[in-house]
């Protein structure tokens, strides 16, 4: 059993907990802190999608479709479907001589309520480029047209182009990736489970990569620098990950993923992280982020106190009065930095 990380207080009472596992790995994959198990295979869901992007450096991918660093970054997002988001994924299907059609996943309105509110308004319906995994699947719809693909399927376990992104997962974590658990992601490409510690090896390497091939090392610095000069495009406005890159900059850039799962790079210390809470809860996950940061002294006191909001968030009742918290559990006193 992991061990409870996170409390939901409400009064002067614990209503709720969240039990979860984190790591913190450096570049070699020496753990450098962790608390609960790190080696049960999890889905790593969206924080996957910097990994994948590295695909778009691949030197066939590479000489067909350059893709610019605002692309970029939307192509590492789950970003909300502001204007913005919608207009890039828009500019990078026409780019590749695509259009929504060739999108295979779900019409979605977007997840920022004032864009929402304003489709409805103006009678527009759901639509792929909204769905907060477009910048993902333009991907892997330019693994294939650069390859000679067919882009029809392209989502698939079997495609050539998710075969591909496996490829690289292989030489990122050490694993072999077609022995892996995988089901199929909440926008429908394949999600690959792997222990937690390899998913924070995996973003070590992204943070320090002198050890990649040629291709990775640039492709992961090109990643980190698109995020960076982008950091709305990276999920959206008042978003952790898109804050994070504006607060805490080469220090840090973190990425989130469904069912209560996060990952971070850091490239100062050429660090990565990952932590999965047991429950899915995303307010625990963040929580955790923020002890696990916290616990490393990862970035500026300043910078954290930024993002206190995402890390200690108060539990309001509907008048908007504070009548709880949510905070780090007593089990963090468990967790053994190795340095």
């Amino acid at each position: 059993m992991n061990p409870v990380l996170v409390n939901v207080w409400r009064g002067n009472a614990i209503e709720n907990h969240h039990s979860g596992a984190a790591a913190v790995v450096d570049v070699n994959g020496r753990v450098i802190w962790s608390i609960g198990d790190i080696q049960r295979p999890v889905f790593p869901r969206s924080t996957a999608k910097l990994m994948q992007a590295l695909t778009l450096f691949d030197p066939k991918v590479r000489k067909k479709f350059d893709t610019p660093r605002t692309e970029l970054a939307v192509a590492c997002s789950s970003h909300i479907g502001e204007t913005m988001h919608i207009e890039a994924v828009g500019r990078w299907l026409d780019r590749i001589g695509l259009s929504e059609d060739d999108l295979e996943l779900g019409a979605a309105w977007p997840a920022s309520e004032p864009e929402r509110i304003e489709r409805i308004r103006s009678g527009l319906s759901p639509e792929k480029v909204c769905h907060c995994c477009s910048g993902n699947h333009c991907v892997f719809l330019t693994s294939a047209l650069a390859y000679g693909d067919p882009t029809h399927n392209y989502r698939l376990y079997a495609h050539p182009s998710q075969r591909r992104w496996f490829d690289l997962l292989s030489g990122l974590t050490g694993l072999k990736a077609l022995q892996l658990p995988w089901g199929y992601d909440g926008c429908g490409i394949p999600t690959l489970a792997l222990p937690l510690q390899r998913l924070a090896w995996a973003h070590a390497r992204l943070a320090d990569p002198s050890a990649l091939e040629p291709w990775q090392a640039e492709g992961a610095q090109e990643i980190r620098r698109a995020i960076l000069e982008n950091p709305t495009m990276f999920a959206g406005s008042g978003e952790l990950p898109t804050l994070a890159a504006q607060l805490a900059g080469e220090e840090l850039i973190v990425k989130n993923g469904a069912e209560g799962v996060y990952t971070g790079i850091l490239p100062r210390l050429g660090y990565g992280l990952a932590l999965k809470i047991d429950s899915g809860d995303a307010n625990a996950a963040r929580v955790v982020l923020g002890a696990v940061l916290e616990k490393i002294a990862a970035v500026e006191v300043a910078s954290w106190n930024a993002l206190s909001d995402y890390f200690r968030p108060d539990v309001l009742n509907s008048r908007g009065e504070v009548v709880g918290r949510i905070e780090p559990s007593s089990a963090w006193d468990q967790g053994v930095l190795r340095f």
